[in-house]
């Protein structure tokens, strides 16, 4: 029986999961947080024994399991190819982010486990890794570190706010979050330049906006809608909130989400359980920027 897909409001929910080892290649029956780099996609794929990185290339061959074994998840390239962040649930211990090569050797802790820590994402010069420290209750603060594990440092502080999902601009410049319960809203994405200055929100109340993710040029923002509805479809919108643009439309109740642009941004990757009434799985998907041409990736 395959397990359903963590996502959105669960991804804390993950550190209950029972952990087991995987010891051999298998195609995961639940997948999700598609990031690509050199051609290659990484994502979390999940069964009954776990949740599991893996990667594979855009059309479906050389499927290859990352991560031994255990709860793994919401992984991301470095920007050249060589290699992937992501979050481990480890036994009686807090969510720590890990670091490994992108054939899967010398895994290791980034950061002592002190705090959930988790929603990493490298920056665009690679130079540093972007992530969220929780508190609890889904408040969290932004925080950055290099990928061999010093400097850490405080971008925006954890002191009971929501800052989730941070994601730096192709620039640097500028670092799109999630925030959760802000005003009565439930989810919605804001902006926030990089070296301090006004947050601005950018996706509507009503959309339940989650997972952002920035076009190679700057130009767009990418969203998953309806953080805690069902029915959510992939959104992208201009930085300053204008013109946002539905580009899936899922049946309902069935689900789209976690958008990742590939890096020439001529294609967008997502998975959706669309093609599973019962809800109990997912596949990856890849379409045009426009919404156009969407292609299920087949898995071995």
């Amino acid at each position: 029986m395959p397990t359903r897909l963590p996502r959105g409001r669960n991804h804390l929910t993950l550190a209950v999961l029972v952990c087991a080892t995987l010891m051999i290649v298998v195609a995961p029956t639940s997948i999700a947080n598609a990031a690509v780099a050199d051609g290659r996609i990484a994502f979390q794929g999940c069964d009954d024994n776990g949740c599991q990185i893996y990667t594979v290339n855009a059309d479906g061959r050389g499927l290859r399991q990352i991560t031994p074994g255990g709860v793994n998840f919401l992984p991301d390239w470095s920007p050249d190819g060589s290699h992937i962040v992501y979050t481990a649930a480890l036994p009686d211990e807090p969510l720590s982010l890990w670091i490994v090569d992108a054939d899967g050797q010398h895994a290791r802790q980034l950061l002592p486990a002190e705090r959930d820590s988790l929603f990493a994402h490298f920056t665009p010069s690679g130079k540093a890794v972007v992530f969220t420290d929780f508190t609890g209750d889904g408040d969290g603060g932004i925080f950055s570190v290099r990928p061999d594990g010093t400097h850490r440092r405080v971008i925006a502080p954890n002191s009971g706010n929501s800052y989730n999902d941070a994601v730096v601009s192709p620039d640097g410049h500028t670092i799109a979050f999630l925030r959760w319960h802000v005003r009565n809203v439930s989810a919605a994405i804001y902006t926030l330049p990089r070296l301090g200055g006004p947050q601005t929100p950018v996706t509507p109340p009503a959309l339940e906006a989650w997972a952002p993710e920035w076009a190679p040029d700057g130009t767009n923002i990418l969203v998953a809608s309806h953080v805690s509805l069902p029915n959510g479809a992939i959104y992208s919108t201009r930085p300053d909130g204008t013109h946002l643009k539905r580009l899936t439309h899922p049946a309902f109740p069935l689900e789209d989400y976690t958008p990742s642009y590939s890096p020439s941004g001529e294609r967008i990757v997502f998975a959706s359980d669309r093609r599973y009434p019962d809800r109990n799985g997912s596949d990856l998907f890849t379409m045009r920027p426009d919404g156009s041409h969407i292609r299920r990736i087949p898995l071995p």
